[in-house]
């Protein structure tokens, strides 16, 4: 196991904002660097199963979908994270910038 440095130390790794709550986007960036540098080719797989309704967007519904029941204010500040066009949904080209910043 780890000690409890090492687990502070992966937390405030994660911890892009410095916030001290770990949010969606920042454990998806942290559990997906875990496994190397993330290629677009993966990020169009992760976005296609987000967006199960093949809408070209990934939208609080899409989410609600993939993650289970969520309170939907949690659900939204997810979107917001990462909506630069704030029409309260995620595109392809926002989805790809979350990664690239």
């Amino acid at each position: 196991g780890y000690s409890e440095e090492e687990l502070v130390e992966m937390f405030e790794g994660a911890d892009l904002d410095g916030t001290r709550v770990l949010n969606y986007t920042e454990f998806l960036a942290a559990t997906m660097e875990t496994h190397g540098i993330i290629s677009e080719e993966r990020l169009a797989e992760a976005f296609d199963r987000l967006d199960s309704d093949d809408s070209g967007y990934i939208s609080t519904e899409n989410l609600r979908e993939f993650l289970g029941h969520l309170p939907k204010e949690y659900l939204d500040r997810v979107i917001d994270e990462a909506d630069l066009t704030r029409d309260n949904k995620i595109s392809y080209r926002e989805f790809l910038a979350m990664w690239n910043h």
